[in-house]
């Protein structure tokens, strides 16, 4: 059966077939530079994240340090308080900065400690009106080729250098196993007596062999 309708064609020029044809061939090239653009914005944003939180632990930490100046600044002006023609002798002796003597004498029988079997970053802890500590940290891997199991115990190092051991809730909530990374969110009550406001949090990190493999001191934000 023949058709008998009306018969219609269409007509395209060359140059823009030719147009139309070029861009098919250039569409997986632009695809490909888009993709590379947006993932080096993906690694730029995570760069910059990862830079705020280190401006925020490093503010933190001036800080806490300035806090504990203003206290240290304090004692020196007072009379008949021990250690001061000592402690004054000592920055007249050296060099360093106030600040520098002070860390010393801070951290002088609690060495930092890293055997390098697992790293913790960006350690940041909230000191909230009703005496509980939000603790936050990181746990990387450095060994992709085995499981880490081990167990964090924090602790609050106090003015008069004394270390006192902090009750997380749960108990078990410092306990970790991990393969790659791991992000802990810790809550533990402040002891009764005790003041985070020149406090510092003392943090040790055991293995399975209880064997203490990591240990390093980060200033408390007071809400």
């Amino acid at each position: 059966m023949r058709d008998k309708g009306p018969r219609r064609s269409f007509s395209v020029r060359r140059g823009f077939l030719l147009w139309a044809l070029t861009i098919l061939f250039c569409l997986p090239f632009i695809c490909a530079a888009l993709g590379w653009w947006c993932w080096t914005l993906w690694q730029q944003n995570r760069h910059l994240h990862e830079t705020v939180i280190r401006y925020a632990y490093d503010y933190q930490a001036a800080r806490a340090t300035a806090e504990r100046l203003q206290n240290f600044e304090a004692l020196l002006h007072e009379e008949n308080v021990i250690g001061r023609e000592l402690v004054l002798r000592r920055l007249a002796s050296l060099p360093a900065s106030p600040q520098a003597a002070q860390e010393e004498f801070a951290h002088e029988h609690l060495p930092d400690i890293d055997l390098g079997y697992v790293k913790v970053t960006n350690v940041l802890t909230q000191a909230e009106k009703n005496g509980t500590l939000h603790i936050t940290l990181e746990l990387r891997n450095t060994d992709s080729t085995k499981i880490l199991v081990g167990e964090v115990r924090p602790f609050l190092l106090t003015n008069e250098e004394r270390k006192v051991a902090l009750h997380l809730t749960p108990e078990d909530a410092g306990n970790f196993r991990i393969t790659r990374y791991k992000k802990a969110d810790m809550l533990a009550a402040a002891p009764k007596g005790t003041h985070t406001s020149n406090a510092r949090l003392l943090v040790e990190v055991y293995d399975l062999e209880n064997r203490l493999v990591y240990r390093n001191s980060y200033p408390i934000t007071n809400q």
